[in-house]
């Protein structure tokens, strides 16, 4: 992961990508017909899940 911009708004993370894997992710979203930005969204979901790590973030926030 690259950079991360704070915003009172947006919270934007900058990422370099290889040729192949930008190809993928235009490729994902084309299938979805879904925004770059909901497509790594859900990425992120489904690599939380799978970790269990959703309930640990929730039990330690409160």
């Amino acid at each position: 992961m690259g950079l991360y911009k704070e915003n009172p708004r947006y919270k934007c993370v900058s990422a370099r990508l290889s040729d192949d894997e930008w190809e993928d992710l235009m490729i994902v979203c084309g299938q979805k017909r879904t925004s770059m930005s909901e497509c790594i969204r859900e990425a992120l979901t489904a690599l939380l899940m799978e970790n269990g790590l959703r309930g640990e973030r929730a039990e330690t926030a409160g």
